[in-house]
């Protein structure tokens, strides 16, 4: 079979670079160990390789067009249910540079399997030029009329009334979609206004205190730690809470916990309510 394979590859050379494109993408062969592998397989499979433009800038379109038929075919291919669109924009390193850049990563959910429907350069992170840019991929798929609700995080650019994306997302769609704030960003708002209401406001990102006890911390005495006072009439909720903390933390519960720092809330939320934990150094 790999000898047929190889065969009816060699019929006809001249594509070589194309049709083994996509098998150098899925292992991350470069351009450069692309272009030696094919003339090796072309010299000792019976071909000529004078028959064959082999360069690094041939590869490299071949690979590209490759790339550009295959997503085509996806495209053509693909359908979906009613769903929801999720995007976040990050600030990257460009790859053809050292300058950075903004890229937006724009995912379909939906039920069984969420697909990325691209991760695209965009010009800056404004609220409208990401709408924009959410707008394109949605009618290159063919499925704007499918999107009836958007994930994002709670950054002005996200949720300004006038400008945030998800606003012109809507002007441009012609409708209103549900708007899912991720849940972790709703419970940093939380956590922020707490801070304020107990130690006042923050003059930036970085708070000093904090910044303070991460350098003092080996130096402090972690064996006399002065917990908050729970109330008499909270003890019975106190108590139960603590049960199922405990019973979260069994070693088979803990396997299915997302991510560790939900073991790390469950432990802080147990020494808060009087229980002790166990760590190695």
């Amino acid at each position: 079979m790999i000898y047929l394979s190889c065969r009816n590859i060699l019929e006809d050379p001249r594509d070589i670079l194309q049709k083994l494109g996509s098998t150098a993408d899925r292992v991350g062969v470069s351009n450069n160990q692309l272009t030696v592998l094919c003339a090796a397989l072309a010299n000792h499979g019976g071909g000529d390789i004078d028959d064959i433009s082999l360069s690094k800038s041939t590869c490299r379109r071949s690979r590209t067009t490759a790339r550009s038929e295959m997503a085509a075919d996806v495209r053509k291919n693909f359908s979906c249910s009613f769903g929801q669109i999720s995007f976040d924009g990050k600030l990257l390193k460009d790859l053809f540079g050292p300058e950075k850049m903004n890229r937006l990563a724009i995912v379909l959910v939906e039920e069984p399997e969420s697909h990325i429907l691209g991760i695209i350069k965009t010009a800056d992170g404004t609220g409208r030029i990401e709408a924009e840019a959410v707008k394109r991929v949605l009618d290159t798929w063919e499925i704007s009329e499918k999107i009836i609700a958007c994930g994002f995080d709670t950054t002005t650019s996200n949720t300004c009334i006038h400008k945030g994306c998800c606003t012109i997302l809507e002007e441009l769609l012609g409708r209103q979609l549900l708007w899912l704030a991720y849940r972790h960003h709703l419970f940093e708002l939380v956590l922020k206004a707490t801070f304020k209401e107990l130690f006042g406001d923050t003059s930036g990102p970085r708070e000093t205190f904090f910044k303070f006890m991460k350098t003092a911390w080996s130096s402090l005495d972690l064996t006399d730690i002065r917990l908050p006072h729970i109330p008499s009439f909270y003890r019975a909720e106190a108590a139960s809470l603590l049960s199922f903390i405990n019973t979260r933390l069994e070693p088979q519960n803990v396997l299915l916990l997302p991510r560790g720092d939900y073991k790390e809330f469950l432990e802080l939320a147990k020494i808060i309510l009087g229980g002790d934990i166990k760590r190695k150094k």
